[in-house]
């Protein structure tokens, strides 16, 4: 597993587990050497247009992983809806149903030795 190369792509793809209505647990992996190998993948390519705007996506991805604040009012920002009161995001949600009191983020830098030490619902 590697970082999703836009938030559309992030967005979409951990709105799949919770579509039956029940909580679902959603995992972003972020490596800053993973990031590197996309971020040289990406510089290749001959529409400059569409370079430019894959880019630019990916850097949004990697802000959201890199946040110190309210992951889920960084999307909404991102999507151009109002912010909101968060209760459940990594950042925000300190009483997990799944991890108890503990704060885990759902950021997991995959160069820790156990990767799903970290996870946490959104």
């Amino acid at each position: 597993a590697t970082i999703p190369q836009s938030l559309e792509g992030f967005y979409q793809e951990s709105g799949r587990a919770g579509r039956d209505g029940k909580s679902a647990i959603s995992v972003c992996y972020y490596s800053p050497s993973d990031c590197k190998g996309i971020t040289i993948i990406l510089k290749t390519g001959e529409d400059e247009e569409r370079r430019k705007v894959q880019q630019e996506n990916f850097k949004n991805m990697v802000a959201y992983c890199k946040i110190s604040g309210c992951r889920r009012n960084f999307i909404l920002r991102y999507f151009g809806e109002k912010n909101g009161r968060c209760t459940n995001c990594d950042m925000c949600d300190v009483k997990s149903k799944f991890f108890g009191k503990r704060k885990v983020d759902v950021i997991n830098t995959v160069t820790k030795p156990n990767p799903f030490k970290r996870i946490k619902k959104i």
